[in-house]
């Protein structure tokens, strides 16, 4: 699967709080991750935590992917979403013949960023 379509399904996973869709596009590292983005408790599921940070991203639509970098099983990619203006990096490895997130892609929360990608 290409990177650019892995980022898009996992913004779209995010924005219909689909938790199981975007779970499955996350390393196991970063689905152990949510308790730095989600503020109070996280819970042990991965879906619930998805659904969690939906509710609260200001994110809206599906983003454009650009400057996608791989390098062996490891790629990198800048997203930009036009609506509230939003940018960040996210970075992915490969795993079972996928692209995962290899880290938490940063969201937006009543207008600051947070997660764990860069432009947090």
């Amino acid at each position: 699967m290409a990177i650019s379509t892995q980022v898009k399904r996992y913004y779209a996973a995010l924005a219909s709080a689909d938790g199981k869709a975007a779970c499955r596009l996350l390393t196991a590292s970063a689905s152990k991750s949510f308790e730095l983005v989600i503020t109070g408790r996280a819970s042990k599921d991965c879906a619930k935590n998805v659904k969690t940070v939906s509710s609260r991203s200001g994110l809206h639509g599906i983003p454009r992917v650009t400057n996608v970098q791989r390098t062996g099983e490891d790629a990198s990619a800048h997203v930009v979403f036009e609506d509230p203006p939003f940018e960040t990096d996210v970075v992915l490895v490969r795993q079972g013949g996928s692209w995962r997130f290899a880290q938490l892609p940063a969201t937006i929360e009543g207008g600051l960023g947070a997660g764990g990608g860069a432009g947090s």
